[in-house]
């Protein structure tokens, strides 16, 4: 899914605009997408401060910070504005059901949304960012090893398929960011 393709269906996608927008923007998990509130968001700094939630103990970083892309910063400044909610997400049920929204305008927008989940946007994210950053960096901003990046997240994009170089340039960059299978 293009960047351009996953703007259109964000802007699709009604109540769960914003959560679906923070899962591929900032390529949070779903749950930390709802628990998230304002008072989370360093909006000087452009970054998302995720938090373990009611003090678990799990095995995700107990707090970390995330980068806030540009089209992402959009949405939630149009979303801030317009809610009156604590909430980024507003007041939609914990089990909402995402992924059925997700899947549902994808195809209506004539996308192929065979294996569209949050979980894979997360997924391509990871992708992108490791066209662009070092992996101890987008494993800080995802919140998991580099290993587990290796095993379950990155997959090569098709557009290196297509380009030789030994390292990326620019060109290599902005092809990878256009074009990140989702499955």
């Amino acid at each position: 899914m293009s960047e351009s393709d996953m703007s259109e269906i964000i802007s699709s996608c009604g109540k769960h605009r914003v959560w679906i927008a923070l899962c591929w923007y900032a390529g949070i998990r779903r749950m930390e997408a709802y628990n998230l509130v304002w008072e989370d968001i360093v909006w000087d700094k452009n970054r998302l401060v995720i938090q373990n939630q009611d003090g678990l103990v799990t095995s995700k970083s107990k707090r970390r910070e995330v980068r806030i892309e540009p089209p992402l910063m959009v949405i939630l400044l149009d979303e801030f504005d317009n809610t009156s909610s604590d909430r980024v997400v507003g007041r939609i049920t914990k089990n909402a059901k995402v992924n059925t929204t997700l899947r549902r305008v994808s195809r209506s927008l004539g996308h192929d949304a065979d294996g569209m989940t949050v979980q894979a946007l997360r997924r391509c994210r990871d992708t992108i960012w490791h066209q662009v950053y070092p992996a101890y960096v987008c494993a800080a901003w995802l919140g998991h090893t580099e290993q587990v990046a290796m095993k379950h997240y990155l997959s090569v994009p098709e557009s290196l398929y297509d380009s030789s170089p030994t390292m990326p340039s620019d060109d290599t960059k902005s092809l990878a960011k256009e074009d990140c299978s989702c499955r």
